[in-house]
């Protein structure tokens, strides 16, 4: 039986992100503009290959906070189970019983 659950995936806009003036969409509502600018700046003067380290680096990052916060929610998961419960929460209801069909859903 699968559980009933909201999917975490959704196509509107973050509640950690604004539109601010001029036009500039998707800023941290959690930056200084001027930190975020230097920010930025720091990143159009890397090259291509160092934004895609960077990007692995933090997606690597929030995998591990993510799989921390699942532990620690449920400390009687198992390896396979935090993997499942964050792969639900990463990938939706639907992606996760087409592959573990034989699994129930887990809470993340």
């Amino acid at each position: 039986m699968r559980r009933a659950h909201h999917s975490p995936r959704s196509t509107s806009r973050s509640k950690h992100t604004s539109s601010r003036p001029g036009g500039a969409v998707g800023l941290p509502l959690d930056t200084d503009p001027a930190a975020d600018a230097v920010q930025r700046e720091i990143y159009r003067a890397m090259g291509g290959a160092q934004r895609v380290a960077v990007a692995f680096e933090l997606t690597e990052t929030i995998r591990r906070l993510s799989w921390a916060g699942i532990r620690s929610r449920h400390p009687d998961y198992d390896a396979d189970q935090v993997l499942r419960a964050w792969a639900r929460l990463t990938l939706g209801d639907d992606l996760v019983h087409s592959l573990w069909p034989e699994h129930p859903l887990l809470d993340p």
